[in-house]
């Protein structure tokens, strides 16, 4: 199952590579419009990852919620070593960089080597299930919302008491 937006411009042509690769007919591509407009709830996401034996997640996901996700299911993620993943990243194998590339909205992207890909998911696959056990009870220690909203709500009071201090007021 591949969880992404299959079009998107810049992105990678995800049904042409399954085509091209001879993997079409051994895997299904989530519809963008299901995900992209709320038609997944919670419960459908926690079983879609739970029932996942990997998450590949190597592309440039942002927050990173899928890592995440993930490891709150105790589900092993194989992430590229690079921006947040490394902060997120705890239940799982680092995947390091490979190469970069610039793409034509001028975005430089980097890039796992399929070798490195392959060698995380034989690192994963000959690790007892027991190794990734603990990812839920970490993802809930540092990223339930009584942990994140106070931490949240003391950022935005110290920037608006800077702004309030360092900024002119058109008044």
């Amino acid at each position: 199952y591949v969880h992404t937006y299959p079009d998107l411009p810049g992105g990678w042509p995800i049904p042409e590579l399954a085509e091209y690769y001879g993997l079409k007919d051994h895997m299904s591509i989530s519809d963008p419009y299901d995900w992209m407009y709320g038609k997944f709830t919670d419960e459908t996401m926690v079983k879609m990852h739970a029932m996942a034996d990997v998450c590949l997640n190597v592309g440039h996901e942002g927050m990173g919620l899928a890592t995440l996700q993930s490891q709150s299911c105790n589900v092993p993620v194989i992430g590229l070593k690079e921006a947040g993943t490394e902060e997120i990243l705890r239940y799982g194998v680092f995947v390091p960089i490979g190469s970069t590339i610039q793409t034509p909205d001028l975005l430089v992207k980097a890039l796992p080597s399929p070798e490195n890909i392959a060698s995380a998911l034989y690192a994963v696959y000959s690790s007892p299930r027991s190794k990734w056990a603990g990812g839920a009870e970490w993802v809930k220690k540092n990223y339930d919302w009584s942990v994140i909203l106070p931490k949240w709500s003391k950022f935005l009071k110290e920037f608006e008491d800077d702004l309030e201090a360092n900024c002119v007021s058109s008044a």
